[in-house]
């Protein structure tokens, strides 16, 4: 939990965190004096406090502070990259189910035999 968001961490590998699920916790809005933009866009808040974090980043950014170019970049960058990864899922999925109904149609031939 960190102010007022509740993450559970739902798929994961060795070395990074592939899926979490957000949820707000009730009352939390009354409690906070956030700005409405990172109210409304928990993702970009926790985008734009990670990336400051970021030590591999070699820009001109020494404070830690990012830009909202640079959290509009990234967010872009793993939309698109998720897109991708469902696409990729999707065509799996299609191909197995092709398998399968091969597979099917084979044994109901064997079994006709």
């Amino acid at each position: 939990m960190c102010r007022g968001w509740s993450f559970e961490v739902l798929h994961a590998d060795d070395k990074k965190i592939l899926q979490v699920k957000v949820d707000r916790l009730i009352g939390a809005h009354d409690d906070e004096s956030e700005d409405e933009e990172s109210f409304d866009n928990p993702l970009r808040s926790f985008l734009k406090r990670n990336l400051g974090n970021d030590e591999t980043d070699d820009d001109d950014h020494g404070d830690g502070e990012v830009s909202d170019a640079d959290v509009d970049l990234e967010l872009k960058r793993a939309r698109a990259e998720n897109a991708e990864t469902a696409r990729e899922v999707e065509r799996m999925v299609e191909a197995s189910k092709t398998k399968l109904d091969l597979a099917a149609k084979a044994m109901a031939e064997l079994e006709d035999a």
